[in-house]
């Protein structure tokens, strides 16, 4: 019976650039609508960057959001925010293979937890109404909000907005990142080796046959409700964790013969 774990944990900061350069833009465009992906002096590498909701406080999520006091819709901010990195807080693995005469199991799970993704998915599924947060779509007030009165102190919102006009027209960018975690049954196999006694007649030397399986179950977090985290839109450079709506991920089984001579 063998079992193997492994941990790896990445804390980085960028310290510093080219003089006279605070951030390099890695990947993504920070526009009105956009996400881009930079290498900030003071944010871990690969930190998300692009508008959001307006908050009182901009660096608190949970602070009160800042509606137009006319309409009750919630503000964008008019410069782009940092959000969290593309880098997980930790990934991990446990496998085991379990012998018993001519019989082997084995199994491989992993895990990355921590880290985000910006998901087109998403962005798309709220447009077009698909998105299970857009469900409830009659005017309402947006929980907790304020607005900013004429002497700028902030009270209590009354306004109800449109849902609709939001998912179409106002809800930023960065409500469309999304908790990159997850948990992975990589593969699973059933080996059966035919003992000697059954090949001396044979031509064979060895022979086995498995039973496998890949990717055949995910947990995702409770908020990711759109894509495999693991698949990324822009290819193996720097610009890691972009959903712009890619091929699913899948199951494969199959079988496996394996003989030696």
């Amino acid at each position: 019976w063998d079992i193997t774990v492994s941990y790896t944990k990445n804390e980085n900061e960028v310290v510093s650039l080219a003089e006279g350069v605070d951030q390099v833009t890695l990947g993504g465009t920070a526009g009105a609508n956009g996400m881009a992906i930079v290498a900030a002096v003071g944010h871990p590498f690969g930190t998300f960057y692009g508008v959001d909701l307006e908050r009182v406080d901009q660096t608190d999520l949970n602070s009160a959001v800042v509606v137009d006091s006319a309409t009750g819709m919630p503000r964008v901010t008019t410069n782009a925010q940092y959000f969290g990195s593309y880098l997980p807080d930790y990934q991990m693995s446990f496998g085991s293979a379990i012998q018993y005469k001519n019989w082997r199991f084995n199994f491989l799970f992993d895990t990355k937890q921590g880290g985000q993704f910006f998901s087109r998915t998403k962005d798309v599924m709220d447009f077009v109404g698909t998105a299970e947060e857009t469900v409830d779509r009659e005017d309402q007030v947006w929980e907790g909000s304020v607005y900013e009165a004429t002497d700028g102190s902030y009270q209590t919102n009354n306004t109800p907005y449109s849902p609709y006009d939001y998912y179409t027209n106002v809800i930023p960018a960065g409500r469309h990142l999304v908790d990159a975690s997850y948990v992975k049954l990589r593969e699973m196999a059933i080996t059966y080796t035919f003992p000697d006694n059954m090949l001396r007649r044979s031509p064979f030397g060895q022979m086995s046959v498995s039973v496998f399986g890949n990717n055949l179950f995910i947990w995702t977090a409770d908020e990711n409700k759109y894509t495999d985290p693991e698949m990324n839109s822009s290819g193996s450079g720097n610009a890691q964790g972009f959903d712009f709506s890619p091929t699913p991920s899948v199951r494969n089984y199959g079988v496996n013969l394996r003989v030696t001579f």
